[in-house]
C-alpha cells in the first residue's frame, strides 16, 4: 500500500496491527499527501489524553538560554564502535556558538565522552533550569554504552555530509586519507563538523518551533520535581567509598601503556578496578529501561517485544493458587508475535514459581512481596 493509497483508504484494517497505530499512521499518511508541493509541510497539533500523566508538548519544559542542543556521530565498523564526534550547539549572550569534542582512538574516545559530560554537568550546576536536546534515542543509548564501557562519569548522569549515514561513510574516507587530525587540518573532518553543527541547530530550531505551538495552543508545561545541584552524596556510604576507590585505581593507569609484562599488569589492575562496581554496573540498563518504559503509551508498549501489550481483563473469575491469584488477560501481542486467545498468568513459564498480576500491572511472586 502505498502513502497516498493510505491516506485515502476508507477505514483500512491490517491484521496483526493495532487500529490506533493504523489510525496514527494514517493521519500521517494524509499530512505527507496534503504537504506535497507546499512551501511548508503541513502539521496537526495533538491534544493526547493526560489521564496517565502529562503527553506530548505537556512534557515540554520552558526554554532556558543556558538550554544545550547535543549530536553524536558514531562509527560502528571499527574497534567495538566508536562515537567519533560529539558536538553541542548553546547560547553565549545573544550568540549561538557551538563546541566539538573528537576521538580518533579508543582512549580519545573515553576523553571526550569524559570532557563533554563534565562540561554539560558544569553547565547543569550553573543553570539547573537547562536541559539538553537531541533528535533520537541513540545519543542517550551511546552515553550509556560508553559510561558502562569507560566506568566514567556515572555520577554525572547544510553542508556536504546530508546524513547519518553519510557521515559515516565520509568517516570512512578519513580512516583511509588520514589528511590531518583535527578539522582545522582535515577538510573531511571539516565536512563532518559541519554537518554535525547543522544537526545541532536543526533540533535547536525544532525546540523554538514546538514552544511556539506550545504558547499558541496555551499549554503549560507540566511541573517537575525541582533538582537540586549542591546537594552532594554521603561520602561515607559504601558505593561512594568504591568508586572513589575505582577513580583512584584507574588515576595511576596511563593511557600509552607499556608493553610486555608491565602492560599485562596495569591491563589486570585496570580490570581489577572495573570489577569493583561491576554489579552495580550491569543493574543499571535494567534500571534504564524501567524508567524509559513508564514514559510509554500504550501503543509504544506493545510495540515493546518485551512487553505484554493492550491487555483486557477476561470474565473468568481470578483462581487462588497457594498464598496468590491467578487473572486472565487477553493481550495484543507477545513479543512480537500477535497473540488473540487469552493467556493465563497464573506461572511463571521460567521459573515455575506462582505469579499474580496487580491492578497497577507490577507483578509480585507471592501475597507478601
Amino acid at each position: 500500500m502505498t502513502t497516498t493509497q493510505l491516506a485515502a483508504a476508507d477505514g483500512p484494517h491490517v491484521p496483526h496491527l493495532n487500529d490506533e497505530t493504523l489510525g496514527k499512521l494514517q493521519r500521517q499518511a494524509h499530512l505527507q499527501v496534503a504537504s506535497r508541493d507546499q512551501a511548508v509541510p503541513r502539521y496537526e497539533l495533538l491534544t493526547p489524553h493526560q489521564t496517565d500523566g502529562p503527553r506530548g508538548l505537556f512534557l515540554l519544559p520552558p526554554a532556558s538560554a543556558a538550554d544545550v542542543f547535543f549530536d553524536i556521530e558514531g562509527f560502528s565498523l571499527i574497534d567495538d564502535g566508536r562515537e567519533y564526534l560529539f558536538g553541542a550547539c548553546f547560547h553565549e549572550g545573544n550568540e549561538s556558538a557551538f563546541r566539538d569534542w573528537w576521538a580518533h582512538s579508543p582512549a580519545e574516545e573515553k576523553r571526550a565522552f569524559e570532557s563533554f559530560v563534565l562540561w554539560a554537568h558544569g553547565r547543569w550546576r550553573e543553570h539547573p533550569d537547562l536541559h539538553i536536546y537531541h533528535y533520537n534515542h541513540y545519543e542517550v543509548t551511546a552515553l550509556r554504552r560508553l559510561m558502562g564501557k569507560y566506568g566514567v562519569c556515572e555520577r554525572e548522569g547544510a553542508g556536504d555530509v546530508a546524513s547519518a549515514g553519510e557521515s559515516m561513510v565520509f568517516y570512512q574516507r578519513w580512516l583511509i586519507a588520514q589528511d590531518g587530525h583535527t578539522p582545522q587540518e582535515s577538510a573531511i573532518l571539516k565536512q563532518i563538523r559541519d554537518y554535525n553543527e547543522q544537526d545541532c541547530l536543526s533540533t535547536a530550531e525544532l525546540a523554538a518551533w514546538l514552544w511556539q505551538r506550545q504558547t499558541e495552543a496555551g499549554i503549560v508545561p507540566a511541573p517537575r520535581a525541582a533538582e537540586n545541584p549542591d546537594v552532594e552524596v554521603d561520602g561515607q556510604t559504601d558505593n561512594v567509598r568504591r568508586h572513589m576507590l575505582v577513580q583512584e585505581i584507574l588515576a595511576e593507569i596511563p593511557d600509552e601503556r607499556p608493553s610486555g609484562e608491565p602492560g599485562e599488569r596495569l591491563r589486570v589492575k585496570e580490570l581489577l578496578a572495573h570489577l569493583l562496581e561491576f554489579h552495580r554496573r550491569e543493574e543499571k540498563p535494567v534500571w534504564w529501561r524501567r524508567f524509559d518504559r513508564m514514559e510509554m503509551q500504550e501503543n509504544e508498549l506493545i510495540d515493546d517485544p518485551e512487553c505484554l501489550g493492550g491487555m483486557q481483563r477476561t470474565v473468568r473469575p481470578p483462581e487462588r493458587i497457594k498464598q496468590s491469584l491467578a487473572y486472565e488477560y487477553t493481550h495484543l501481542t507477545v513479543g512480537r508475535k500477535q497473540r488473540s486467545e487469552p493467556k493465563t498468568n497464573a506461572y511463571s513459564r521460567t521459573t515455575g514459581r506462582s505469579m499474580r498480576l496487580l491492578p497497577n500491572w507490577t507483578w509480585t511472586q507471592d501475597e507478601q512481596s
